[in-house]
């Protein structure tokens, strides 16, 4: 039956069925988790506790959201919300109700040992109708934790999701392995950097042998592993972490200034704004991404970026002479003027990949660029829209239009969206 048709649901039908029906193959909450009366109920408290969260009352609207979770549909709908409270203690708090209460409904869901290492369903949970909710959560947990100064917490919650989803389709890697050296756990950055870099450690074994082992390895990269990353498989920020934790483990060895080479060659980007010390981004970049572009960069830089500018870092990094020919651009204009600085020439507005040495050199050089930047710009406000400011909705504001909507009409739903 429809997954919102309570038609044919009854009081005598199990919520979530039995432990034996559900195999990894089948969502998890095919069946509807609740019952209208209840889901209705938690409907309301949602749309009460987004009232409030609209007014700027969120320690009001914390206990709405509480009580908003007897509906399992409701998390992702807080999710969206709650980072973007001011005060990250409350946030964490109903945070953590979230993950309790998510656990709660995979156990309920998949059995007792669905968490288990020896489960069925241990590093699938991304596979599983419902499990994902989980997964968001935790990075959420993580994000949350960062803004808030907690690394162990973010640690925490990073692990969880790599530990019990071993495909990361959410990107929690690349975050741990960050956090991992901030913490000063140089051992374990390293080791969960070579691991992912390696396509021969391919979905359930990667998992295993990180958390397991906990090794790292210092020997160089092999040449199978260099022209995988070479083709852009891999994310750069895993690179420039594995050079990292290998400076700080052995100095300026063979692997440490490899994996620096390569990140910069993949994305120049990131070492561009760490050795032009451009001002560190406030927050993380919302909306969706092209890996190793701009956006990667930012969120990185947000990250990582006062780990880099530590003095013998930054000194390490800057003294590359190959490093600073890979991120030391041309003026795209006539001249072909190369820079002797990091960010000395400006970059084009519109499509921010050519970059000129003066404004007289773009101005001759736009009727060329002309056609490819609008291209450009065209091609990014497709994939990536701009973002809808829920906290200042504006005059137009409309539940049935806004993302965060509590719930979208669908048709037989047993009653309506209240106006």
């Amino acid at each position: 039956m429809n997954r919102h048709d309570y038609s044919d649901y009854t009081d005598d039908e199990d919520d979530l069925g039995s432990e034996s029906s559900w195999g990894s193959d089948i969502p998890w909450d095919a069946k509807p988790a609740v019952d209208p009366k209840t889901a209705r109920k938690a409907w309301k408290e949602l749309s009460s506790g987004r009232i409030l969260f609209l007014e700027h009352e969120y320690e009001l609207c914390v206990p709405c959201f509480e009580r908003a979770l007897e509906d399992p549909d409701n998390i992702e709908y807080i999710l969206r919300m709650v980072k973007y409270f001011p005060d990250k203690s409350l946030a964490m708090t109903l945070l953590d109700k979230i993950r309790d209460t998510g656990r709660r409904y995979l156990i309920k869901g998949m059995g007792e040992d669905c968490f288990d290492d020896n489960s069925q369903y241990f590093g699938q949970f991304e596979c599983i109708w419902g499990a994902e909710r989980y997964l968001r959560t935790l990075l959420a947990i993580a994000q949350v934790a960062i803004e808030g100064g907690d690394l162990n917490k973010g640690i925490e919650a990073s692990s969880e999701s790599l530990r019990v989803s071993y495909d990361d389709e959410i990107g929690q890697r690349h975050m741990l392995g960050t956090l991992l050296l901030k913490a000063g756990r140089y051992e374990d950055a390293l080791g969960l950097c070579r691991v992912w870099l390696d396509p021969n450690w391919d979905r359930y074994p990667r998992v295993r042998i990180h958390w397991n082992k906990q090794t790292y390895i210092l020997e160089p990269l092999n040449d199978k592993i260099v022209e995988y990353q070479r083709k852009g498989s891999g994310a750069a920020c895993e690179l420039f972490n594995a050079a990292l934790a290998a400076f700080r483990l052995k100095g300026d060895c063979e692997l440490a200034r490899q994996c620096l080479r390569l990140g910069a060659e993949i994305c120049p980007l990131i070492m561009t704004r760490l050795l032009g010390r451009m001002k560190r981004p406030h927050k993380r970049y919302r909306r969706t991404r092209d890996m190793n572009r701009h956006e990667d960069a930012h969120d990185y830089c947000w990250l990582a970026q006062d780990i880099w500018m530590e003095n013998d870092v930054w000194n390490w990094a800057n003294g590359d002479s190959e490093v600073r020919k890979l991120i030391l651009r041309k003026c795209a204009g006539h001249c072909k003027v190369c820079e002797t600085n990091p960010l000395q020439f400006k970059q084009c507005s519109g499509c921010r990949e050519a970059y000129y040495c003066s404004t007289s050199c773009q101005r001759k050089h736009w009727p060329q660029h002309k056609p490819v930047c609008r291209a450009r710009v065209k091609d990014m406000q497709t994939r990536s829209p701009p973002l809808y400011n829920f906290l200042d909705p504006g005059p137009d504001y409309s539940r049935e239009k806004s993302f965060y909507s509590p719930r979208p009409m669908w048709p037989n739903y047993p009653w309506k969206m209240p106006v």
